[in-house]
């Protein structure tokens, strides 16, 4: 039996003493345990998989290594965390180091990325990243996934091609780069193939690509999707307004991953395979300017009820034919009017308010407010600084920073 200053002292501890001749319980753990409680962290957060590797020699041993692994097995890619902007001045982009934030448990990483020198990041997929290198307009040269904090790599086909007369900012159109509203769906089929769906917002389109294949797909799918897509799972999800009999009709619609169920033959799946599914149908009259939103593993329709009232509605629901609002989201908070619309816990930004809807409001003067769902009332967010207030471009306090945060919400 361990003596009681063993058993008070932090796991690590207690197993280096226990290699020293005394007895340590952690120690003597069986295999099989060890890596049935290793997968239920994991369940949780990487990073506490990583700790709990740590802990000793022989738990190490015993779990099972992310690295290699870290992009083709989804059980270990970094979700729910954000890639925070840069702000001040105060970390140079040639410092290869990233700031990222844990939206359920508010703790920070600076892991080294030595590949966003030479890499643009498209968008997030799946809480890795998708990394472009090229140099022609419409063309991308290289193509890639990368885990942020294994530092795995996967190579994609080179090339995203994107249609000849789509609109581009200037500023992006000066890089000859792709549109930064893009929004990735990555997922895995049993055999080991890895794919990638990527949708633009406001683009009738999807490109699609997997390690099988050589080149890129596209698909046009011929309607114009109503606000962001929504990337859950390795499924893409879009809204479509339509005119029916009963009126204006609002359709949620999945875009299942091709190479999951399908095989490729020397080249491209076949463009039917990515025929989008009708998911759930209600009138546009319930709710306005919508977007999708993942909150606890589920997905949540938000928007207005009136100019003054939010409201949200949860997607399982409605595909029942449930017409129900949400006046809970389990104490979280989220952040709608940014990309990706993220949702966070309390113990993440204390400083926020639970079961609310922090609105980045961009129009008039880009200012942030908080909806009460359980009130139904408005208040000014708490925070900001000085100089700035809770203006929306100041980034002196952690919301600011998430607001500003443009294109790195992880799911």
């Amino acid at each position: 039996m361990p003596s009681p200053s063993v058993r008070s002292r932090p796991p690590a501890i207690t197993a280096a003493v226990a290699s020293s001749g005394d007895v340590s319980p952690w120690a003597t753990l069986h295999g099989d345990l060890v890596r049935l409680v290793g997968w239920r962290v994991l369940a949780v957060d990487l990073l506490d998989y990583v700790r709990l590797r740590a802990v000793c020699r022989y738990w190490r041993s015993s779990t099972v290594t992310p690295l290699g692994r870290g992009i083709i097995d989804p059980r270990f890619h970094p979700r729910r965390w954000m890639m925070l902007p840069e702000g001040h001045g105060l970390h140079p982009r040639e410092d290869a180091k990233k700031r990222f934030f844990n939206l359920s448990s508010g703790v920070f990483v600076r892991p080294r990325l030595p590949l966003l020198k030479y890499h643009f990041v498209l968008c997030p997929a799946d809480g890795l990243l998708l990394l472009l290198q090229g140099q022609q307009y419409h063309r991308c040269n290289r193509v890639r996934l990368l885990h942020p904090f294994t530092g795995d790599v996967v190579e994609l086909p080179a090339n995203i091609i994107l249609p000849a007369d789509m609109t581009l900012p200037e500023e992006l159109r000066a890089h000859s780069i792709p549109p930064t509203d893009a929004f990735a769906a990555v997922s895995t089929s049993p055999d080991g193939v890895l794919g990638v769906m990527v949708a633009f917002k406001n683009s009738s389109f999807v490109v699609f690509a997997s390690t099988r294949e050589e080149r890129w797909g596209f698909f046009a799918f011929g309607f114009y999707p109503h606000a962001s897509p929504l990337s859950f799972k390795g499924e893409l999800y879009m809204m479509q307004d339509q005119i029916s009999a009963a009126g204006w009709e609002l359709n949620i619609l999945r875009f299942d991953p091709p190479w999951q169920e399908h095989s490729t033959v020397s080249g491209l799946a076949p463009s039917s395979l990515l025929s989008p599914k009708l998911v759930a149908t209600c009138s546009a009259h319930i709710i306005h300017s919508p977007e999708l939103v993942e909150c606890d593993s589920e997905i949540l329709i938000v928007g207005y009820r009136k100019v003054t009232e939010m409201i949200i509605y949860r997607l399982a629901d409605l595909a029942r034919g449930k017409i129900v609002p949400v006046k809970s989201i389990g104490g979280n908070a989220l952040l709608f009017g940014t990309k990706g619309n993220p949702s966070f816990s309390l113990s993440a930004v204390p400083t926020i308010t639970g079961d609310t809807i922090v609105v980045a409001n961009c129009i008039p003067d880009k200012y942030i407010l908080q909806y009460h769902l359980s009130s139904d009332t408005w208040s000014a967010r708490v925070g900001g600084c000085a100089e700035h207030g809770c203006n929306m471009e100041c980034t002196c306090s952690l919301i600011n920073h998430m607001c500003n945060s443009c294109h790195c919400v992880f799911k």
